[in-house]
C-alpha cells in the first residue's frame, strides 16, 4: 500500500511536488499502527524528497500527536529509530498481545518516535 501511495504521487506530480504531508494519525493500540505511523510516514517523505528537491520553494510536513507526550517502550522506540521495522513489529505484537495498558504503547511509541526522527 506504501508503494502505490508513493508511485501514484509521483505519477500525478509530472516530476515535482512542492509540498508533501505526512500525517501519523493512526491511533489503533495494535503492531499495524507502527508499519503506518512511523514506517509509512517516513518512507513516503524519503521516497518523495528527490520531487521535492525540484521545487523552487519545497516543503515537508509531517504530523504527529500529543501521544508524543504519553508513556512509550523504549525497545519498541530504539527498533523504529533502527529502521528495523521487522523488528519493531515483533515487539509491537508481543505489547498487543499483553493487553489494553501494554498494547497502547504501539500507539504512543510510533507517535514520540516519528517526532524524534524528525529531530534528525
Amino acid at each position: 500500500m506504501r508503494e502505490s501511495a508513493i508511485d501514484l504521487t509521483k505519477l500525478q506530480c509530472h516530476g515535482k511536488v512542492d509540498v508533501v504531508i505526512a500525517s501519523a494519525g493512526m491511533a489503533a493500540p495494535e503492531a499495524l499502527t507502527i508499519a503506518a505511523n512511523y514506517f509509512g510516514a517516513v518512507q513516503f517523505v524519503e521516497r518523495l524528497q528527490p520531487l521535492l528537491a525540484e521545487s523552487a520553494d519545497p516543503r515537508g510536513v509531517v504530523v504527529s500527536w500529543m501521544a508524543i507526550l504519553q508513556e512509550n517502550s523504549t525497545e519498541l522506540v530504539d527498533a523504529m529509530l533502527a529502521g528495523d521495522e521487522l523488528e519493531a513489529l515483533r515487539t509491537g505484537d508481543k505489547l498487543q498481545a499483553q493487553g489494553p495498558a501494554a498494547e497502547y504503547l504501539n500507539y504512543a511509541s510510533s507517535e514520540g518516535s516519528i517526532s524524534r526522527r524528525l529531530r534528525r
